[in-house]
This record gives structure tokens, C-alpha cells and sequence, in this order.
């Protein structure tokens, strides 16, 4: 595998939408890939951006996690972040922290922002899951099926919420894993977050080596309630969006007549056929 990260639809204004992440922190960098479709570097991580005509936006069941190196840092992300914004959680010292907010930013997409140390892990944005309504009470389960079924895995972290305020008494109050040498957190909430639930908004980008891999996290991640979509898209059990793709996908695409003829043979692909694509 060569990578999992988190890729975002947008309506429209793609250049946009990535220059205003390409600015966000001073390494951060823009990476074109095709007319649809935008990567932004933050360090060791990466979030994709893809224009799409589907009425599925970002929500706060899906959040990006960002660690900042420093308190001026934290502070003047917050503050672009915050342009047009929707402040879930003010910029502020808590109990588990100096330095935490927790803001959905003018495209809709959902941060959480801390000052402080990653662990020693180099990855600066990590998704960060949240189980309410119907799957409250589900991240420990799903933290631990994504470490079974990715490699070189382990749960690095788990806080137990030990009250029983809203009925978490239990459940995950923040939980990281690696997988795979890429992070994860999941979290439950019992608070009133309306019909909040996971959406094809946000979903979580694995690319592959070879027709090995994708069969096998196509097949674990669709079983016991999971189910498959088109073009490499997937929903699991937990109705999280997942795409299980080669990871040579965005440089065909970039190409714009070879893209002409994956674009329709993909149409016709729910798991992805790598020999095929290659071959068109």
C-alpha cells in the first residue's frame, strides 16, 4: 500500500478551495494531478480534493486533525481557518490540552487544531472519525478492524470515557492507530448532532500496489455489512467511504487521452480491475 488518506468532494472552486489549504502552514504545498482533482502536502500527510457533481458534502463526522509545531502556528491557522466559519469548539485550553479548537471552515470541512506534540509521528494531518447517532458506540469495533485488516498496524493510544454523561461511560473518547505507518482517530459522541452520519463527502483514499492488494482491502473492508459502490468506491460496515485504488490511477488520469479511455471503463468497474486500466 502505498498510502491512506482523506479525499474531499467540493461543488466547485477547486484552485481555490487548495490555495487556501496550500496557505494554511508554511510547508504545505499544492500538487495539480488533473482538471478534477488537487492534492495539498502537509508534511508527512496529504489531503485530496475532488470536484464532483454530487449533492454529498464534508461534515464533522469526518474531521481533519492538524498538529501544530508551535502555539503561533496553532494560533494563525485557527484564524484563516475561522474566515466564514463555524466555530464548533473556541480556541482555548482544555483538560486534555493547552491549546485545542474545533472550527468547520467556509468550504464545510471540519478541523480539530492542537498545539503540541505528534508522538513523534511526522504525519501533520490525520482523520479523525466520530461514531454518533446510529454508530455511536462503534469506534473501539472499527479501530479494531482497520488494524486487522492493514499491515504493520497497532492502536498507539486509547482514552475510555469512565463517566456515564450522555451514556459514554466506556465508549472511545479519543483513540489514534497506525496503519500502516499512516494514523488514524476515532472517537464516539453521544451528544445531539442531529442526522450527522457518514457520507461519500469525505472519504478515506487507499492506493495500491498491485491487484493483490486491492482485492484484499475491497473484500475486508465490504464484509459483514459493508458494501460495494462504483469506480472503486466502497462503504463499510460502518457506512465510512472508502476508494481502493491503484495508485497509478491519478497519473493516468492526468493524461488527458489516456484519461478519455479510463474514464468510461471505470464507469463500468465497481472493484477495480488494475490490468485493464493499465492496459487502456
Amino acid at each position: 500500500m502505498k498510502s491512506l488518506h482523506p479525499c474531499i468532494w467540493l461543488a466547485d472552486k477547486l484552485h481555490e478551495t487548495t490555495a487556501f489549504y496550500g496557505s494554511l502552514l508554511s510547508d504545505a504545498e499544492v500538487i495539480p494531478m488533473n482538471s478534477f482533482m488537487e492534492r495539498v502536502k502537509f508534511g508527512a500527510s496529504a489531503i485530496e480534493f475532488m470536484v464532483a457533481g454530487t449533492q454529498c458534502r464534508p461534515n464533522a463526522s469526518i474531521s481533519m486533525y492538524l498538529v501544530c509545531k508551535t502555539k503561533e502556528q496553532t494560533v494563525a491557522a485557527w484564524k484563516q481557518l475561522c474566515s466564514s466559519s463555524k466555530v464548533l469548539m473556541p480556541l482555548q485550553e482544555y483538560d486534555w490540552g493547552p491549546l485545542y479548537g474545533w472550527v468547520e471552515d467556509r468550504f464545510g470541512v471540519s478541523w480539530q487544531i492542537t498545539h503540541g506534540d505528534a508522538g513523534g509521528n511526522p504525519q501533520t494531518v490525520t482523520p479523525s472519525l466520530m461514531f454518533t447517532g446510529a454508530q455511536f458506540g462503534r469506534a473501539k469495533e472499527a479501530i479494531e478492524l482497520y488494524t486487522s485488516i492493514f499491515p504493520n498496524s497497532e492502536i498507539q493510544y486509547a482514552d475510555i470515557y469512565q463517566n456515564d454523561d450522555l451514556l459514554q461511560a466506556g465508549k472511545v473518547s479519543h483513540a489514534q492507530a497506525s496503519l500502516n505507518g499512516n494514523r488514524i482517530i476515532v472517537m464516539d459522541s453521544g451528544m445531539d448532532h442531529g442526522d450527522l452520519k457518514f457520507t461519500e463527502g469525505t472519504s478515506l483514499l487507499v492506493t495500491c500496489d498491485s491487484q493483490l492488494e486491492i482485492d484484499h482491502y475491497w473484500g475486508s473492508l465490504t464484509a459483514e455489512g459493508g458494501a460495494p459502490g462504483q469506480c472503486g468506491w466502497l462503504k463499510d460496515r460502518f457506512g465510512v467511504s472508502w476508494q481502493v485504488i491503484p495508485h497509478q490511477l491519478g497519473n493516468w488520469m492526468s493524461n488527458f487521452e489516456r484519461a478519455q479511455r479510463i474514464g468510461p471503463l471505470l464507469q463500468t468497474m465497481s472493484k477495480l480491475d488494475l490490468a485493464a486500466l493499465r492496459d487502456a
